[in-house]
């Protein structure tokens, strides 16, 4: 038997499956075995898997979707049982680089004190961009892929991580007899930042190496959807609260109570009724000890015409935007944030931006290397003088902070949360008694689910 297995979750992505596998089989490595585990996919995957790689690959049948969380963790049983060295875990929409898992192997031989080791993760539709190189957490208890978004050019060769996403990640075995499989309850994300925090709570290092590459299909997990709001928050809410330590739970707690009432309230305004009802449901479900697969009905579905939220109706009510700014580094990102947006909503529109410090916000822009969002952004030096027909932005923060706002200017913050009209600032100063309710409502509750949850931590 080879001493390393290489398995791929798959449900329901027949084309990027059949390519992953594919680029599975080119590695220089070959002493490994492939196999896909299927989530009980429906569009013919596992048939087509069998009939076109027969003899090369094995495939793992599950009788329902279990979700990311659940497949990896059939594959890690499987793996335990077959006793391999190492286990190899894949998302079925990666292409993987030629010498990608030579690398890997030959780095895991060489530091035996690593558990978990992953790739550079580059976006497939911007090669030379990268999705992430490993993860943090930041201060707001979210993840942070590592240089997200910017070019793969002068970067260190090694980065010992706080997560390794399971997008490609290799495992030492036993190590994993130590710290454990995949929390298969979550269903799908935040598993692998579980999986890492018990892997560096068993004394084990978690690595990603800037050597070893594979491509995933950034575009589709980089769009925002009630699905993935449900399990991202009630598995950020349930991670957070088993390994915290302990003189940390009293901010996390004020924190998660301010961050989910302001999602809720503010899909609300942006007419994502979908969003806002799924999140709360969410925060529901975790408070009341769901796991697995969400329930009938928990997550709603984005209806066809959710109507113009107030940025679109900015952009699409105004021949003439100008935003005027400093040209500090949390503007580029507002901007890029922005321009992208106005992509989405198919705006014709480009925005004026007259900078104090041009040479420093094109430092900052460059940095991000997206040029298909540029023609959006027209930067021109500051300068008093201009349309008096265009409409003036502020760039803000947040505008649920926002004390006082002048009649004839638009505040846009960095969550690209957008005032207009006085309409809109009336129901944003209506903020704080709507969270105050919410908090009075939940804060017992919370403070059991937390406790109940930090008596079963690992």
């Amino acid at each position: 038997m080879s001493k390393t297995g290489i398995y791929v979750c798959n449900y329901n992505k027949r084309e990027y499956v059949i390519r992953c596998v594919e680029s599975l089989l080119k590695q220089t490595f070959r002493d490994r075995d492939i196999y896909v585990v299927d989530n009980a996919s429906t569009d013919g995957s596992s048939e087509a898997l069998e009939e076109r790689f027969c003899g090369q690959i094995s495939v793992i049948k599950n009788k329902e979707n279990i979700g990311g969380s659940g497949g990896f963790d059939a594959a890690i049983q499987d793996a335990l049982e077959k006793d391999y060295q190492y286990v190899v875990l894949c998302d079925n929409d990666v292409w993987v680089d030629t010498d990608t898992i030579q690398v890997m192997h030959e780095y895991m031989e060489k530091h035996p004190d690593v558990g978990i080791l992953g790739p550079k993760v580059l976006q497939m539709e911007k090669p030379k961009l990268i999705q992430d190189f490993g993860g943090s957490i930041d201060k707001r208890y979210h993840l942070t892929g590592n240089y997200t978004g910017r070019i793969d050019e002068n970067l260190p060769d090694e980065l010992d991580c706080e997560y390794i996403s399971t997008c490609t990640a290799m495992a030492r075995v036993s190590a994993v007899r130590k710290f454990g499989s995949m929390p298969k309850e979550n269903f799908i994300y935040w598993d692998d930042v579980e999986w890492s925090k018990r892997c560096q709570n068993s004394g084990y290092r978690t690595v990603a190496i800037g050597s070893a590459r594979v491509w995933h299909n950034f575009a589709e997990a980089d769009i925002p959807s009630p699905f993935m709001y449900y399990y991202m928050t009630r598995n950020q809410l349930k991670f957070f609260s088993k390994f915290l330590p302990s003189s940390d739970i009293s901010a996390f707690f004020e924190t998660m109570l301010t961050e989910i009432h302001a999602k809720c309230f503010m899909f609300r305004y942006k007419k994502r009724i979908d969003l806002s009802k799924t999140i709360q449901n969410a925060w529901e479900d975790f408070l009341a000890g769901a796991e697995g697969r969400a329930g009938e009905g928990r997550i709603l579905q984005k209806p066809e015409n959710p109507g113009e939220d107030s940025l679109e109706t900015l952009f699409h009510d105004n021949a003439s935007v100008v935003v005027e700014i400093n040209g500090e580094q949390d503007e580029a990102v507002t901007l890029i944030r922005l321009a992208g947006r106005m992509k989405k909503i198919g705006s014709e529109n480009r925005i004026c931006i007259r900078v104090r410090d041009m040479e420093k916000l094109k430092a900052y822009l460059a940095s991000y290397a997206d040029e298909n969002l540029y023609d959006k952004l027209e930067i021109k030096q500051w300068n008093d003088q201009y349309d008096k027909e265009a409409r003036s932005v502020c760039l803000c923060d947040d505008i649920k902070g926002l004390s006082a706002r002048e009649e004839n200017k638009a505040y846009i913050d960095r969550f690209l949360n957008c005032i207009v009209t006085e309409e809109d600032y009336k129901y944003i100063q209506n903020y704080e008694a709507s969270f105050k309710s919410f908090r009075e409502t939940y804060k017992g509750m919370f403070e059991d689910r937390i406790r109940q949850l930090r008596e079963i931590q690992i």
